[in-house]
C-alpha cells in the first residue's frame, strides 16, 4: 500500500519535473540578464567617468580654437595622466590669452605711436618720404605730396626714382655710402612751377642685426634696409641769397659810379655853354657829341639811381591810404609820359582802403606799367599793334585785395618768368632788371605777393580790346592789410599777414633787410 502511493507520488512529480525546469531556466536567464545589464550600467558609468574630461578638453578646444581665451578645464586632484592633461591645458590657455593682451597693448602702442609720427609729419614743412628697400614709397606726408606735385594715392607705392627722377643721383650715392647721410639740390618743374630742393637721403634698417654679424655691413642689414628722404623748398631761400649779394653789388656800383658821373655832366654842359659859338669847324659835330655824353651821363644816372633805390629800400611807413587814389595817380602821371598809349583803369565805386607806404606802392605801380609801355613798345615793332594798358583794382571773394596790370604787350618769356622778379634778370638789351625786383621787394615789405601771368592763362575778365596776347601783373595784398599793423600778439611781433613770427625770425628778417 505504502509502496503504491509511494510510486504514484513519484510518477506525480516525474510529471511535474518539466515544468520545474522550465521555471528554474526562467530564473536563471532573468538573473543572468540583471546581472548582463548591471555590467553594462557599470561599464557605461566606467567609461563616462573616462571620457568625460576628455570631452571637457574636446570642448574647451573648439572654443579655443574660436578665439575664446577664456576656455579652461575643471582639474582634479587626481595625478593620473588627465588631470596632468588638464592642468597643462589650462597653463596654455592662460600664456595664450596673457600674450595675446600683450599682442594687443603693443598693437595699441604702435598705433598710437604712427598717430604721433603722422601728426608730426602732417606738421613739419619739410616734405618727408618713407622708401623700402627697392625704392618703392611706401610713405609720404602732405609736405611731400605738395613739393613734389602728387597725390598721395600715386606717389606711395611707386618707385621714388621712376616719379622723380630728378633725385636719382642722390639716392644711387645713399646705396653706394651706407651709414651717411646724404645731401644735394636738384631743381624740379619749369616756369612758374619751379623750384629748387634740398634732398638728404638717409639709410635705415628695418630689423635689428642677428648675433654675430658685421655692424653696417651684414647681407641681412642690406636686404632689409630702407631709406628716409627729407627735403626742403630753398628757392624761396636763395632768392633771398641772390637778392642780398645783388643789393651789396648794387650799392658798390652806385657809389663807385656815382661819383664821377656829376663832375663829367657839369664839365660837358660848360663845354657846350662856353665853345658852341667859337668852334666854327663842324660845330654840328660838337653839339651832336657834347649832347650824347650829356644824354648818356643822364642814362647812367637814372640807373644808378634805381641801383640805389634796390639798395637802400627804406622800411615802409604804414599808414591807412586808399589804394584806388594811388592807382588814379599813377596812370595819370604814366598817360604824360607814355602818350602814344592807351592806358585806362577800372576801380570800384567804393574807396579800397588799405594800410600801406603810400610812396612805395605808387613806385611799385610806375614800375609796373613802365615795363608794360616796354612790352608794348617791343610788340609794337613787330606787328604793328595799338599799346593798350588797364590798371585795376578789385576784392576777391576771401577778402584779398588784388592790383592788377594789364597790357598788350609781347607777353612774358616762360622760361625765366620765375625769376623775372630776381635782379638784373631782364629780357631788354637797356633793360636794368631792377623794375620788378623793387615791385617784389615792395610787396614782401607790404606782407603781399606778385604775380605774373599771361593773359591767355589769367582767371580775370579780359577788358575791352586786348586779343588775349599780353601780360597779367598782380600784387596780391592779404585781407589783413585792411586792419591796423604794428600790433603785437602774445608778446610776439606780428607781419602783415597776421601770422605770429617768432623774435629769432624777425631777427632774421631785420637783418636780411639791413644787409640788402
Amino acid at each position: 500500500m505504502q509502496a503504491r502511493h509511494a510510486a504514484s507520488d513519484y510518477a506525480a512529480l516525474e510529471g511535474q519535473r518539466g515544468g520545474i525546469q522550465i521555471a528554474f531556466a526562467m530564473v536563471y536567464l532573468a538573473l543572468a540578464l540583471l546581472v548582463l545589464l548591471s555590467a553594462v550600467a557599470v561599464g557605461f558609468w566606467f567609461a563616462n567617468r573616462l571620457v568625460e574630461p576628455i570631452s571637457r578638453l574636446v570642448v574647451a578646444s573648439e572654443r579655443l580654437r574660436d578665439g575664446d581665451l577664456t576656455a579652461r578645464v575643471e582639474e582634479t586632484a587626481s595625478h593620473d595622466e588627465i588631470g596632468a592633461l588638464s592642468r597643462a591645458f589650462n597653463r596654455m590657455a592662460g600664456q595664450l590669452e596673457e600674450q595675446r593682451g600683450e599682442l594687443l597693448g603693443a598693437n595699441l602702442q604702435l598705433d598710437r605711436r604712427r598717430r604721433f609720427t603722422e601728426a608730426v609729419l602732417g606738421g613739419v614743412t619739410s616734405g618727408v618720404l618713407g622708401l623700402d628697400a627697392e625704392g618703392k614709397v611706401t610713405l609720404a606726408n602732405g609736405a611731400a605730396m605738395n613739393l613734389l606735385d602728387s597725390r598721395g594715392e600715386n606717389l606711395v607705392g611707386q618707385e621714388l626714382e621712376r616719379a622723380v627722377p630728378e633725385m636719382q643721383p642722390v639716392l644711387l650715392e645713399a646705396r653706394m655710402r651706407p651709414g651717411r647721410i646724404i645731401e644735394g639740390e636738384i631743381h624740379l618743374g619749369s616756369g612758374e612751377t619751379a623750384r629748387d630742393l634740398l634732398v638728404r637721403v638717409a639709410r635705415v634698417s628695418d630689423a635689428p642685426e642677428p648675433a654675430g654679424a658685421m655692424t653696417g655691413h651684414s647681407e641681412f642689414d642690406r636686404e632689409r634696409a630702407g631709406f628716409v628722404v627729407t627735403f626742403d623748398d630753398i628757392s624761396a631761400l636763395k632768392s633771398a641769397q641772390r637778392m642780398a649779394a645783388w643789393a651789396d653789388v648794387a650799392r658798390r656800383i652806385a657809389h663807385e659810379i656815382k661819383n664821377p658821373l656829376t663832375p663829367i655832366q657839369l664839365s660837358a654842359e660848360r663845354l657846350r655853354r662856353k665853345y658852341v659859338h667859337e668852334i666854327t669847324t663842324e660845330p654840328e659835330i660838337f653839339e651832336r657829341c657834347t649832347d650824347t655824353i650829356i644824354r648818356q651821363v643822364r642814362d647812367i644816372g637814372r640807373m644808378v639811381d634805381e641801383f640805389s633805390s634796390f639798395a637802400r629800400m627804406p622800411a615802409p611807413v604804414l599808414r591807412q591810404e586808399n589804394l584806388n587814389e594811388i592807382a588814379r595817380q599813377a596812370v595819370f602821371q604814366q598817360q604824360l609820359a607814355a602818350p602814344g598809349i592807351s592806358i585806362t583803369f577800372s576801380l570800384p565805386d567804393q574807396p579800397v582802403l588799405i594800410y600801406c607806404d603810400r610812396a612805395q606802392i605808387a613806385q611799385a605801380l610806375v614800375n609796373i606799367i613802365k615795363n608794360a609801355t616796354e612790352a608794348i613798345g617791343t610788340r609794337e615793332k613787330m606787328d604793328g599793334a595799338g599799346g593798350q594798358i588797364t590798371v585795376r583794382v578789385r576784392v576777391d571773394k576771401e577778402g584779398r585785395i588784388i592790383l592788377s596790370v594789364m597790357d598788350n604787350g609781347c607777353g612774358l618769356p616762360r622760361e625765366i618768368r620765375r625769376r623775372l622778379t630776381e635782379p638784373y634778370v631782364t629780357t631788354r638789351e637797356k633793360g636794368s632788371g631792377l623794375g620788378l625786383a623793387i615791385v617784389r621787394k615792395i610787396a614782401e615789405d607790404h606782407g603781399a605777393r606778385i604775380s605774373l601771368q599771361d593773359l591767355a592763362e589769367t582767371e580775370e575778365a579780359l577788358p575791352p580790346g586786348f586779343d588775349g596776347i599780353g601780360a597779367n601783373v598782380q600784387i596780391i595784398f592779404p585781407a589783413e592789410i585792411c586792419e591796423a599793423p604794428g600790433h603785437a600778439v602774445n608778446g610776439r611781433e606780428s607781419d602783415m599777414s597776421g601770422k605770429d613770427i617768432s623774435p629769432r625770425v624777425a631777427g632774421i628778417s631785420r637783418q636780411v633787410q639791413d644787409g640788402a
